[in-house]
């Protein structure tokens, strides 16, 4: 991410913190990290996917120079799942619990008829 990156996330508040950064004297420490690509906003609308924001990805794999990557954007109670996984992340990295109406509101069904679990959430794939 580099440090410019992350000046800039803290400079307009966010609060940045590393999940198991690499530790190279223990190795049984270099394999317990995480590769998970989140983003919630407000805890209603989540995003999941490879996020690769860098030259290589704004191709659709046509050739070794140009990658593809995909970004889903998802709605409805799954998103609090999601929001689930990053506190506990959070958790162990900050020690700092994340409850509350704050960041797991209550969540209506955006999906077809509940209760098919393949249609309980609204995923919309956005090609990057």
């Amino acid at each position: 991410m580099g440090r410019q990156n992350l000046e800039r996330l803290r400079n307009a508040g966010a609060e940045v913190a590393k999940y198991h950064s690499v530790f190279w004297p223990d190795p049984r420490r270099y394999n317990n990290r995480t590769h998970r690509k989140l983003l919630i906003i407000d805890g209603k609308i989540g995003f999941v996917g490879g996020v690769g924001i860098a030259d290589r990805w704004t191709g659709n794999a046509e050739s070794p120079q140009h990658w593809r990557d995909n970004h889903y954007k998802i709605t409805g109670p799954v998103v609090a799942q999601l929001q689930a996984t990053f506190a506990t992340s959070w958790l162990k990295t900050r020690g700092e619990e994340l409850h509350g109406p704050d960041y797991f509101p209550p969540l209506a069904n955006t999906g077809g008829t509940w209760p098919k679990p393949s249609e309980a959430a609204l995923i919309t794939k956005i090609s990057i």
